[in-house]
This record gives C-alpha cells, sequence and structure tokens, in this order.
C-alpha cells in the first residue's frame, strides 16, 4: 500500500531518473502543440476554502454547513432526499445547461452507456449533457469522430489512479493523460467541476488521441475526467487504434 500524500518525500529532480533527460516531455509537449489544434485546459482560479463558503444551519440554526447546500450533514440525513439534496443539485446544473436529472421520456430513445438508464425525447439531452436524441437515436453531440476533451502530459512516475498496478507507469516516460468533459455523476464538490462546462471544451478528433500516444516519449494513456462513460465510443475507438 501506498502511504497518502502527507507522509511521502519528494525526490531531488536528478534522482528520479538518473540519464534521462527531463526535456524529453518538454519536447514531445511543444512540438504536439505546433501540430495539433487544441492544448489543455485555461489555467482558472481554484475555489478555496473561506468563511464565506460557510453558513449555519437553515433547520437546525447552530451547526455550521457548507453555503452551497444550507444544511448541516446531522439535518440533511433526517430529512426527505427530495426536500433538499436533489434541489441544490438541481440547481447547480441549471447553470451548466444540464439536465437536473435523467430523462425519462416513455417515448424517448435508450442510452445504455451508464447505469442513469436515460430515454431523452427527441432533441433532448441526457444527464451528462453530451448526448441527445437525434431522430429516435441517442448520439453523442459532438458527432461520430469527435469529443469534448483535452490532454496533458506527465513526467512518469505520476498520480494516475491506476499506477499502482500498470505496467507502464514503471517506465520513463510519459503518460498522456486524456481528460473528458461530460460525466454520469452529479458531485456537487468535484475536484474536477470544469468538466460541466461544456462550451468552454475543446472538441478533438480520436486521431489527435492515437497522434499524441504514439510519440516515442509517451508509455501510457490513462482516460479520466469527468468520466469517460459518456464518450465511450470514442475511447474505445482511440484505444484500439492506439
Amino acid at each position: 500500500m501506498r502511504p497518502p500524500p502527507s507522509q511521502v518525500q519528494a525526490e531531488p529532480e536528478n534522482a528520479r531518473f538518473p540519464g534521462v533527460p527531463w526535456e524529453t516531455c518538454g519536447f514531445l509537449a511543444a512540438r504536439l502543440r505546433n501540430v495539433l489544434p487544441f492544448r489543455g485546459p485555461v489555467g482558472k482560479p481554484v475555489l478555496r476554502w473561506s468563511e464565506n463558503n460557510v453558513a449555519n444551519c437553515s433547520v437546525c440554526k447552530a451547526t455550521p454547513a457548507a453555503g452551497a447546500i444550507g444544511v448541516c450533514p446531522a439535518c440533511l440525513r433526517s430529512l426527505p432526499e427530495d426536500e433538499v439534496s436533489l434541489g441544490v443539485h438541481h440547481e447547480s446544473r441549471k447553470k451548466y445547461g444540464l439536465p437536473a436529472g435523467p430523462p425519462g421520456d416513455p417515448a424517448g430513445a435508450a442510452c445504455k452507456l451508464c447505469a442513469n438508464e436515460c430515454r431523452p425525447g427527441p432533441g433532448e439531452r441526457g444527464y451528462c449533457g453530451v448526448r441527445e436524441n437525434v431522430g429516435g437515436k441517442v448520439r453523442s453531440i459532438t458527432g461520430g469522430d469527435k469529443a469534448f476533451v483535452h490532454f496533458y502530459l506527465d513526467l512518469l512516475p505520476t498520480n494516475c489512479c491506476a499506477a499502482w498496478f500498470c505496467e507502464g507507469s514503471r517506465e520513463r516516460g510519459c503518460n498522456l493523460a486524456v481528460f473528458f468533459y461530460g460525466c454520469s455523476f452529479d458531485c456537487l464538490f468535484c475536484q474536477n467541476h470544469s468538466h460541466k462546462s461544456l462550451a468552454e471544451s475543446p472538441v478533438l478528433a480520436d486521431e489527435d488521441i492515437v497522434e499524441a500516444a504514439l510519440q516515442p516519449e509517451v508509455r501510457c494513456v490513462c482516460f479520466f475526467g469527468g468520466s469517460p462513460e459518456p464518450q465511450l465510443p470514442f475511447a474505445l475507438r482511440a484505444s484500439k487504434k492506439i
């Protein structure tokens, strides 16, 4: 078992990969920047904790509660699910133009990519916001060979969730981190909440991912986000080509 991050001591840069030039991934990034139409995400300020994000619980009036919810954990557990929780989720999704809940139109088309089992009506999008009913079939709104996605390079070893068993993470070189926008879940305090902003996402073709993955410095590819499920056909197609 790996120790928690707080107990991991930083290694000197020259001790991680003796004999491997640190410019390797830098050169790859520069080369791809000249070849591919989109790069990684534009830097945005991180929302950090402050007293402005906390308020007294609106039910018990005493215990501090997250300002976005307004109810403390104890009171939240004692209330019916749809009285507070779902309302907060609905409001948070509204500003991104996402459906409040998984659509369930009896006459809609079935989407079977995730456990939400959406049935959007004609012209309606699924819960992820990425797929919609077009002519009675659920398809990605980006088209067949494109996706809401960006990628960047991580020098190995990296903090990929699969690093503890992935053989590629033990090699020298870079990991190609592929970040998908859109998600099948709706975590209020998601650390990657930018995945909900589909309008700000690059739209890349699977060949863009393949081209980057086949560079000699890249040893492994990590799909994450958001969640890959809403754009799983794209991920599978790119993986097969790689």
